[in-house]
């Protein structure tokens, strides 16, 4: 799809990003806007919260706390298994931030190449895929309703 044949007729293919009219502004949206929205996503918070001005420093707190220890664990995890530092790096902002939308976005700022890439991005989905499970397990054993739970 990148590089297909009405992309390249408009001048939009991923290979003339670079010389077509149109090429700072996709590398702009591409990496700068893909980035930022990324990291908004990651990082909302539910309206409701916001409401309570005694709740956001704490919700702050545990944001970055939680964020911080992600980071460090995965890093941990990595050294034993013996995980390339890109492909944790991309793990690690996967699991810590949105999911595949942030591998793609950390993966051209760490060089990473296209099969780091690929890797970390299916183990986002299965990670999601196990806690999709796990929640429901978890929130039906501890008493919750289905919509208490998330479900």
């Amino acid at each position: 799809m990148v590089n297909s044949p009405l992309l390249r007729r408009l001048g939009l293919a991923a290979y003339d990003r670079g010389r077509s009219r149109f090429g700072s502004g996709l590398n702009f949206d591409g990496k700068t806007v893909l980035r930022l929205s990324v990291v908004l996503m990651g990082l909302r918070i539910e309206a409701h919260l916001l409401e309570s001005r005694q709740l956001l420093p704490a919700i702050g707190l545990a944001l970055i706390a939680a964020i911080a220890t992600t980071f460090f664990v995965t890093h941990a995890l990595a050294i034993p298994l013996r995980v390339p530092r890109r492909l944790a790096d991309l793990v690690a902002a996967g699991t810590m931030i949105c999911g595949g939308s942030a591998v793609n976005a950390v993966a051209p700022v760490i060089g990473a190449r296209r099969q780091e890439q690929g890797v970390a991005l299916a183990t986002i989905f299965l990670y999601s895929s196990v806690a999709l499970v796990a929640f429901r397990l978890v929130a039906s054993a501890v008493g919750l309703s289905p919509q208490q739970g998330g479900s």
